[in-house]
């Protein structure tokens, strides 16, 4: 009964007070809504495991080189059967790679994505087919391929959940397959919708099972460790049957050796969030520092609100009160304004969730939207309760250290004009100007380097690039001339439409993958002893491409309609390979390509050109890899990009550009179209929110570092009006006021400043592999940085030192 009426007690105490509680609960809903929103990203993606049964046994196998660019890489088919015919450690293992298709029959046409996948993929998970069945080994084989797994979604929607879709046929790229499965919905947290809505069996040719293919890098390979296998266990196997294969095969020990190749086994939780881990927790720390600058504010406030009570407590004590009691009540004043304030968090955190929901999702890995689960609700109410606790320490420490019926006795100053109160509150305000500053660099540095990304020179101009897709689906485009007909007639049918300067077709988009990246040979080139292995990406590109996207072409020529008169092929090579390779030598004429040092010296490749080098692959790529383009139109693809450079809007051009490929062939469609610049500006989604947050973090850090400063100068002056009554009265002017209040705040200030620059070095080692061309100290970021945090705590102060200015002494000494 007693907790409950100081409960009672204190909730009313704290009601009287309405401008101090509103203030505490703005504050901690906001503080502690924005952790819970990070906390739930967090906890989702890295702290809860994949929802699959023992998700700790399910790995993946990559290949590593550490010895070129590659420093991660797929897996490949002969190392598929080389692991599951020569290794004991895993239950499962299952290769999978992506397709995408033109959907079509009975009533519908759409463009779907997919995987290919062999038959144990859904064993390593653990699901079961929501309706029907998964495949069999015999769907494994060319011939017997033919049937499908409807993702979830697809089936859902496209379907509209129909129960009797197991046996039904659909058209996939011109072929007809049975549905004879419908997979859970559990797989769309790895594989989500739309971008997995398919399931194909992974079936190969038998030249791609031969040892050769071991280092054709195209598919993943994921694996199920058995239930005392561990991942250590995993990696001796694997690398056993390596080393098996390095001993057996003398002839491709160089290349080994040169690359430094190692597969590498690692779960499927790690790898899953190793690119966002470091952002979730950088973002997790600036979502505690604005916490922590928060609390000091309530901190410093719950101290003068105990102060301003100190007759009071004085009075009770006096009749009999212990000071254990009033400390205990201090306590739960506390804890109520904090779980009330982590109450109100909750709908922020909400709030914030949603907002993540619309525009933070491009940055995560495939997942389900966020929501606020338990695991969130009770963070959000531990921290309250947490903070609750610490917060209270300072103001009961103060109480109980104290005799307060001997303060009765004392002038008004009390315990707030106490040396130890000044210290203790000049200590909060110089944590909070540290905090606030360790933020503002630390984001000052990441909008540095978004900036230097978004200036940089790609080597080529998007603007005014419209962009599309098209595959080539139908059985009629197996032979080479056919396609080659087929895209030349595409280009010629979008060259007629008014308005458009040029048009080209390639076989990736920038940034959106596709790029392959091969070793390559140099006729007559040797390696010097430690030389790193020769390697680059490729393309393959139709005559125009470098016209369309204006890339210079610094030497020789680009590709013509008269190259494929010529049985030798011709390759182009960019500014960085023959920097490189041809060190004062002209590469022109040069023999290079993708082919074997045995391959006959008429059937190299002869370079052409030399281009400017592009950012294709990342646009905030550190070292551009060398780059090689190939005649698209000597070795033609079934699935291409278009590009078309016309200064109409895209939205006007596509509906054209639809019906000249209607016009052609009504069985094709285009896919993933847009401008070339939306595509590139998309690449930088996981910088840009990285940056929003953590500038929104450092501006509210700022702000609530401010309101601290005014809230202590301002009581601080209060407290001070005696002293300050007298000194104006003895000749002070107004300047020799200011000086003294802008002194207090000068010092703290200064003190602040020094501690979060030390605090903002260790942030930005921390962070500097997300630093693109930025110094760690950067000394124009931490100097403007620390400018701006000077200036807003010292202009925080100008309110409360004019007040003091505007002192009566007359009146301040009479009622004294």
């Amino acid at each position: 009964m007693n907790l409950l009426f100081e409960i009672r007690y204190c909730l009313i105490g704290l009601l009287k007070d309405k401008h101090f509680c509103v203030t505490a609960l703005l504050t901690l809903a906001l503080c502690i809504g924005g952790n819970t929103a990070i906390f739930s990203m967090l906890n989702t993606l890295v702290l809860q495991p994949l929802p699959f049964a023992d998700s700790k046994k399910i790995v993946e196998i990559y290949n590593t080189y550490a010895g070129t660019a590659a420093d991660r890489d797929s897996s490949n088919i002969p190392l598929f059967l080389d692991y599951s015919e020569n290794t004991d450690v895993f239950s499962h293992l299952a290769l999978i790679k992506d397709f995408a298709a033109n959907m079509g029959g009975e009533d519908l046409s759409q463009r779907v994505t997919g995987l290919k996948v062999t038959p144990q993929f859904f064993a390593i998970f653990k699901v079961a087919p929501h309706m029907g069945a998964f495949f069999r080994t015999e769907h494994r084989v060319r011939g017997q391929d033919a049937v499908v797994v409807l993702g979830y979604s697809l089936w859902k929607h496209q379907f509209a959940g129909d129960r009797d879709i197991v046996g039904r046929q659909i058209i996939l790229n011109g072929q007809t397959n049975e549905i004879i499965g419908v997979a859970p919905r559990s797989m769309e947290a790895l594989f989500p919708s739309p971008k997995t809505t398919v399931y194909k069996p992974y079936a190969w040719r038998s030249s791609e099972v031969h040892p050769s293919a071991r280092h054709f890098n195209n598919a993943r390979l994921f694996g199920r460790l058995k239930p005392r296998g561990t991942v250590r266990a995993a990696q001796r196997q694997v690398d056993h049957r390596d080393q098996i294969y390095y001993e057996t095969t003398p002839h491709d020990r160089d290349f080994l050796d040169r690359t430094q190749h190692k597969s590498k086994v690692i779960t499927l939780h790690k790898e899953r969030v190793r690119y966002h881990k470091t952002a979730l927790y950088l973002l997790q720390l600036g979502a505690l520092f604005v916490l922590l600058i928060g609390c000091v504010n309530i901190a410093n406030l719950l101290l003068v609100r105990s102060n301003a009570r100190q007759q009071e407590f004085a009075i009770r004590c006096a009749i009999g009160a212990r000071p254990i009691t009033i400390g205990r009540q201090l306590l739960i004043e506390s804890l109520l304004l904090f779980v009330a304030g982590g109450v109100n968090s909750i709908l922020f955190g909400a709030w914030f969730i949603k907002l993540a929901n619309s525009y933070a999702m491009d940055m995560l890995p495939p997942m389900q939207p966020l929501r606020l689960d338990a695991a969130a609700v009770v963070f959000a109410l531990l921290l309250a309760i947490l903070f609750g606790f610490i917060t209270a320490i300072l103001p009961i420490a103060r109480i109980l250290s104290r005799d307060l019926i001997k303060s009765l006795t004392q002038s008004n100053r009390g315990i707030s004009g106490s040396k130890s109160m000044r210290l203790l509150s000049s200590g909060f305000v110089s944590a909070q100007i540290a905090l606030a500053l360790v933020l503002t660099i630390g984001s000052g540095l990441l909008w540095l380097s978004y900036a230097k990304v978004v200036q940089r020179d790609y080597g080529f101009d998007p603007y005014n690039v419209t962009v599309a897709r098209i595959h080539l689906s139908n059985p009629m485009y197996r032979d080479g001339d056919k396609i080659r007909t087929m895209q030349n007639r595409l280009l010629e049918a979008i060259q007629t439409i008014p308005g458009v300067d040029s048009a080209a077709l390639g076989s990736a988009l920038p940034t959106q993958g596709g790029y392959s990246y091969n070793l390559f040979s140099i006729y007559g080139y040797e390696l010097t002893e430690g030389e790193d292995i020769l390697a680059a990406s490729r393309m393959s590109v139709s005559p125009d491409f470098m016209r369309t996207l204006d890339i210079e072409i610094l030497q020789g020529r680009s590709f013509s309609a008269a190259d494929l008169a010529d049985t030798r092929h011709h390759v182009i090579i960019d500014k960085n390979l023959a920097n490189r390779y041809f060190i004062n030598k002209n590469p022109i004429g040069h023999k290079l390509g993708f082919v074997g040092p045995d391959t006959a010296e008429e059937k190299w490749p002869i370079v052409i050109g030399v281009a400017e080098s592009a950012q294709h692959r990342q646009l905030d790529e550190k070292q551009r890899t060398p780059f090689i383009y190939e005649n698209l139109q000597q070795k033609p693809r079934r699935q291409i990009a278009l590009y078309i450079k016309s200064a109409i809007a895209s939205e006007t051009l596509l509906p054209m550009v639809r019906q000249r490929l209607q016009d052609i062939d009504p069985d094709l469609a285009l896919y993933s179209t847009g401008k070339l610049r939306d595509y590139l500006n998309k690449s930088l989604n996981s910088r840009r929110v990285i940056l929003f947050l953590l500038l929104a973090f450092a501006a509210v850090a700022v702000a609530l570092s401010a309101i601290g400063i005014y809230g202590i100068v301002a009581y601080t002056v209060r407290q001070e009006t005696r002293e300050i009554g007298i000194r104006i009265a003895l000749g002070a002017n107004n300047v020799h006021i200011f000086a003294k209040v802008f002194k207090m705040t000068f010092i703290k200030t200064g003190i602040g400043v020094l501690l979060g620059i030390s605090g903002a070095i260790a942030l930005a080692r921390q962070i500097s592999t997300m630093l693109y061309e930025v110094d760690t100290i950067d000394p124009i970021v931490y100097c403007l940085a620390a400018a701006t945090v000077f200036i807003i705590s010292i202009a925080a102060s100008y309110i409360p030192a004019k007040r003091a200015t505007q002192i009566q002494p007359m009146q301040t000494l009479k009622a004294e």
